[in-house]
Formats: structure tokens, C-alpha cells, sequence
């Protein structure tokens, strides 16, 4: 009964390991679209967006629900977009449009949510998303970190620490006999 007991502990642990670092891997993991006629949700992070042709690209930024303002600022570009509210009720659709120069172009969503990025035309564009700010991963990481070192923890506890024993007898002796033969 006793092994049962302690399998389901390690089963346990291995499965909070698993899912803490599926949890910090698909939470913090940035999604990257390409073409000429994109349309995807900005995260709580940067977008980056590379216009490789020598002419802006309209890009359009929406969100549809009442009460669901937003406000859109680029480092590169030095201004702050925000959003202007068309319609009444649950029709109502919140939008701004930003023209992207030729280059890379950062994106950050300082206000709001569900902010779905319209690019249409000719002009062949790459975006990369990032689903959170770096500071919401750091927390992820860390949070991932603890249960993982939790978890690890407690598969050592089911052995009764036995891997400190031997860790221990692999470091060198350091007592009253080893300072008396290093003063000879």
C-alpha cells in the first residue's frame, strides 16, 4: 500500500511539472502572422510589425462591445492612437486607424482589450504578437518556477531527501580532525 501511496504522490507532482511549464510555455509564447491581408488580436504585450515595401500600410484597429475604449502607442512612431466610438448598444464598435511606415513598427495596447489589427492591400507584412507584457511573463516564469521547485521538493520528500545523504558523503570532510591535519 505504501508504494501505491508514494507513486501517486510522484504521479501527482510530475503532472503539476508538466502543467506549470505548459501554463508558462502557451501563456508567454508570441504568435507570429505574415501576408497581405492580416487580421489578428493584439496581446497585452508588443507587436512588431515589418513593412518590407518603400509605402505605408493602413492598418486598422478595432473592438466591438459597448464601454470598450482603447488607446495604441508606438515608441517608433512617437505618438498614441485612440480609438473613437461608432454606433449605440451592442453594435457599438470602437476603432482607430495608424498608418505603418516602411520598416518595423512596435505596437502596444496601453489601454483596453480584444483589439483586432486589420491590414488589407498589396503589401506582404509580418507581425509578431506577444501575448503579455515582459513584466506579466517574468511573474508567469517565477510563478512556474516555484511550483516546479514545489513539486520537486515534494518527490524528494516521497524518498525521504535519500539524494542529500549521498550528496553529502561526496563533499569533502570538513571537521575537528580536518583542521588539525591542515595546521601540521
Amino acid at each position: 500500500m505504501d508504494t501505491i501511496k508514494k507513486g501517486l504522490r510522484i504521479l501527482i507532482s510530475l503532472a503539476v511539472i508538466v502543467g506549470a511549464v505548459y501554463w508558462g510555455y502557451t501563456s508567454t509564447r508570441s504568435k507570429t502572422y505574415s501576408g497581405s491581408e492580416l487580421s489578428f488580436e493584439m496581446g497585452g504585450g508588443d507587436t512588431v510589425i515589418k513593412n518590407p515595401s518603400e509605402n505605408p500600410v493602413m492598418a486598422q484597429l478595432t473592438t466591438k462591445g459597448s464601454g470598450r475604449n482603447f488607446t495604441v502607442a508606438s515608441d517608433a512612431l512617437n505618438t498614441t492612437v485612440s480609438s473613437t466610438r461608432e454606433g449605440t448598444g451592442a453594435n457599438t464598435v470602437n476603432s482607430a486607424e495608424i498608418e505603418l511606415p516602411p520598416g518595423s513598427t512596435d505596437l502596444r495596447l496601453t489601454r483596453g482589450s480584444n483589439v483586432t489589427l486589420t491590414v488589407s492591400g498589396e503589401t506582404s507584412i509580418e507581425a509578431t504578437v506577444s501575448p503579455v507584457s515582459t513584466s506579466r511573463a517574468r511573474t508567469i516564469w517565477i510563478i512556474a518556477a516555484v511550483l516546479v521547485i514545489g513539486a520537486l521538493y515534494f518527490i524528494s520528500g516521497t524518498f525521504e531527501h535519500r539524494w542529500l545523504n549521498r550528496f553529502r558523503k561526496s563533499l569533502p570532510q570538513q571537521g575537528p580532525d580536518a583542521s588539525i591535519q591542515a595546521s601540521r
